[in-house]
């Protein structure tokens, strides 16, 4: 496999793992949770990148970048430096951000025509 194409599928995981890592964290903590439902009325943004390498985002250090919205958003919000994602797959990894569950749990394990089922509780309706 050529570098680059491997640099290119380590980034993907490296981003996607971050934001699987934020919604598994917000989701499994019970302290995080009682802050959610604390605010109530609040606004919660999540960005989610397929296909980017975080070693060219500035707020990831990269000084040529042209990123500077979301360099706003990183440096105002959280920023996640380390992160594991359950799968390399995008479905299943945003079923997982929005769950806090592992595939295996939700029940979306690749990407394609799959959905969650009804009775998953998102991040979203929490």
């Amino acid at each position: 496999m050529k570098r680059s194409r491997w640099i290119a599928i380590v980034g993907l995981v490296a981003a996607v793992g971050a934001a699987v890592a934020a919604g598994i964290f917000l989701l499994r903590s019970a302290a995080h949770i009682r802050a959610l439902h604390r605010l109530k009325g609040s606004n919660i943004l999540l960005v989610t990148l397929d296909t980017t390498r975080a070693d060219r985002l500035g707020c990831y250090g990269y000084a040529d970048a042209e990123t500077p919205a979301l360099d706003a958003l990183a440096r105002d919000g959280v920023l996640f430096q380390r992160c594991i994602t359950p799968t390399a797959f995008t479905l299943p990894s945003h079923a997982s951000i929005m769950t806090g569950r592992y595939p295996a749990s939700h029940g979306v394990r690749i990407n394609g025509d799959l959905a969650l089922a009804d009775a998953q509780t998102t991040l979203a309706e929490r």
